[in-house]
């Protein structure tokens, strides 16, 4: 049974991501719903993705 789990941060989001090696496309809506009013968030989201590796 998949673990069930809520992520209220993005930085809870990027800490679970290092934990696992990723994160789905999924875990991202979950923050952000309706992507299209976190434009800036999301870039910034994206952007330390990236960084991170």
């Amino acid at each position: 049974m998949a673990k069930t789990r809520t992520i209220s941060t993005v930085e809870e989001l990027l800490s679970e991501g290092k934990e696992n090696g990723f994160i789905t496309q999924d875990d991202i809506l979950s923050l952000f719903p309706k992507p299209e009013d976190h434009i800036k968030d999301l870039d910034k989201l994206y952007d330390k993705l990236i960084r991170g590796g």
